[in-house]
């Protein structure tokens, strides 16, 4: 079943489960888990969610820390609950959800204000405000993972906040003109000429060169191959290499823009799933808070454990681009 889709055929998980009375801890740890994931309490002890295999899974562990706690439980899957219908169970779930959106309200109407309150403002400092988004960015993705049918009242948010984006990013952009300093580069206009090229950068790549070399390879040069240079040596000279995030390369950090950008706005660019990976590889290399994402953590411990294991710069390379596309394929299918 796909749980983002409600005119898919649907089915349900039930879970059941018995805890001991003492300690009373034990049955608020599997509440705080059964509410954490979204479930809808039908009565006492019988829990719905949607089924998937996430929540199968879920489940399953959960099972395995009732029996540890002393109790006994039970999950089954079933196309129908009876008596309500699959329509009612669709509205609970979406009431859930927008409950929990609203709890968000006030947060949103103090970014709101704020933005308002600097806009126009010669001495605004936009920055101040990226960290508040980028908090609510990470409460408001917590909760549109329990919006499993995508509430309208979810996608308003969502829209909500990528206008906030956008506003401070116009704020940035006119803080930037007031001193007169150029934000991006200028397009490259023939893309043909990148093709087939061997892509040099330095060696033990990390986010931003991993993220890079990913969208060279599928946006820009599909033939690419790519060499490493010693930190410590000197540009290569003679051999046709194109050099990135390298300093004094031919794309490496450009004013407030980390590689990955600069290639994205050099090469015009513009595919759905770029812009949430722009936004983790510059939050992740520049660590200036901008453009948070919520997957960063995670994404930065993954490629911080390829960067240890790995045999050499090439190895490293090839899975962090891995992980990049992975990344991309998901944030493509939420877009």
């Amino acid at each position: 079943m796909d749980a983002h889709n409600p005119s898919s055929s649907l089915s349900w998980l039930l879970f059941c489960h018995r805890l001991p009375a003492k300690p009373a801890s034990g049955r608020a740890k599997i509440w705080r888990k059964l509410n954490k994931i979204g479930a809808i309490k039908l009565n006492c002890s019988i829990y719905l969610l949607p089924a998937t295999s996430e929540h199968r899974e879920r489940l399953q562990w959960l099972l395995a820390e009732v029996n540890a706690l002393g109790g006994d439980g039970i999950c089954a899957e079933s196309e129908r609950i009876e008596p309500l219908s699959n329509e009612e169970i669709t509205a609970m779930f979406n009431n859930q959800a927008e409950a929990r959106y609203r709890q968000l309200n006030d947060s949103f109407d103090a970014i709101a204000q704020e933005i308002a309150r600097l806009t126009g403002r010669k001495t605004a400092r936009p920055k101040q405000i990226y960290s508040r988004i980028s908090k609510l960015e990470r409460k408001l993705f917590q909760v549109k993972k329990t919006d499993f049918f995508a509430t309208p009242y979810g996608l308003e948010m969502q829209r909500r906040l990528q206008i906030f984006k956008q506003e401070v990013d116009r704020l940035s952009l006119q803080k930037m003109n007031n001193h007169n300093k150029q934000l991006r580069p200028e397009p490259i206009q023939d893309i043909e000429q990148y093709r087939g090229k061997t892509w040099a950068t330095r060696a033990n790549p990390f986010v931003d060169r991993m993220a890079s070399a990913w969208l060279i390879k599928n946006f820009i040069d599909p033939q690419a191959k790519f060499a490493f240079i010693d930190n410590n040596r000197e540009l290569p000279d003679g051999k046709g290499w194109i050099t990135f995030d390298i300093r004094g390369g031919d794309f490496s950090h450009f004013n407030d823009l980390c590689t990955f950008e600069v290639l994205i706005q050099a090469f015009a660019l513009s595919d759905p799933g770029l812009t949430g990976i722009a936004e983790l590889v510059h939050s992740l290399d520049l660590q200036d808070q901008k453009g948070h994402h919520p997957e960063s953590d995670g994404v930065e411990a993954v490629l911080r454990g390829i960067r240890q294991t790995a045999s050499d710069s090439q190895e490293a390379l090839t899975k962090g681009m891995e992980v990049f596309a992975a990344l991309y394929s998901s944030l493509r299918w939420e877009n």
